[in-house]
């Protein structure tokens, strides 16, 4: 299943961290991660090791030396290597302008010039040392802006491509996203974004394995798990909070999930 990562695509977002550092004393971040999306564009940069990654379907191998960008709303997983690499998520608005200065054009998904990205690499290095420095939203700005230009160097653009059943579904996701909390159902969800809901479901489940139900449920318990750690109140209760309007769907969802718990 792909998951829309939502908290990632907040304005001025920036997410960039090295593999293998080690977070609040204990935390490590790795490489690895589910098949997900985000409305952001992400960037890693492998720095030693080999990196298995899954882009729109494709799986390729990415070694010391090569950098993948990743376009927006393109679902995208990690395997779990013994790679290090820095990983870099930038919010719209950083990339936006860019985007639009080259009339729609974005970086190649694979930048594989060894020797040509060593200049990338040291800037890369650079700005991650220089992070923890509390740098403001101009500053990064700035940075993005300089990295940007480094590759244009290099690669030059291309123009994005999205295909028109990955752009439907991507609608889809962004709807259920901002409604599954209430009576959202597979036909409220097709007029919204307008297309029949026969039509909906088949390519939400092509692209997705799973369907439009399934998953909707899905971010219900997954919203009902934060719940129980923050609120108090029975399960019902927060249950309903989270979308469920019967008992027996919440039960029958809660059994299907991770946890496989079933009711008392």
């Amino acid at each position: 299943m792909i998951e829309y990562e939502s908290q990632a695509d907040s304005s001025f977002y920036c997410y960039f961290v090295k593999s293998g550092t080690v977070f609040r004393d204990s935390i490590l971040y790795t490489i690895k991660c589910t098949p997900h999306f985000h409305r952001n564009v992400e960037f890693l940069f492998i720095t030693d090791g080999t990196q298995t990654v899954n882009v729109n379907g494709e799986k390729m191998t990415l070694g010391k030396g090569d950098i993948l960008f990743v376009d927006s709303y393109t679902p995208h997983s990690y395997d779990d290597c013994e790679a290090e690499a820095y990983i870099l998520v930038l919010s719209t608005t950083f990339f936006d302008p860019f985007k639009t200065f080259f009339d729609g054009g974005v970086f190649p998904e694979i930048m594989d010039d060894k020797e040509r990205n060593k200049e990338i690499f040291a800037f890369i290095e650079k700005w991650h040392l220089e992070r923890g420095k509390k740098e403001d939203k101009y500053s990064t700005f700035l940075k993005c802006n300089e990295l940007f230009r480094l590759m244009v160097d290099v690669y030059g653009v291309r123009m994005a491509v999205h295909s028109r059943q990955n752009g439907l579904v991507i609608d889809a996701l962004i709807y259920i996203e901002e409604n599954y909390c209430g009576p959202i159902t597979l036909e409220s969800c097709s007029k919204a974004i307008g297309y029949s809901k026969e039509y909906v479901s088949k390519q939400f489940n092509s692209v997705m394995g799973i369907s439009f139900k399934s998953y909707v449920n899905s971010l219900r318990i997954k919203r009902f798990r934060s719940l129980e750690q923050t609120e108090k109140g029975s399960k019902q209760d927060l249950a309903a909070k989270c979308g469920f309007s019967s008992v027996t769907t919440f039960y029958r969802a809660l059994s299907h999930s991770d946890e496989g718990e079933t009711p008392n």
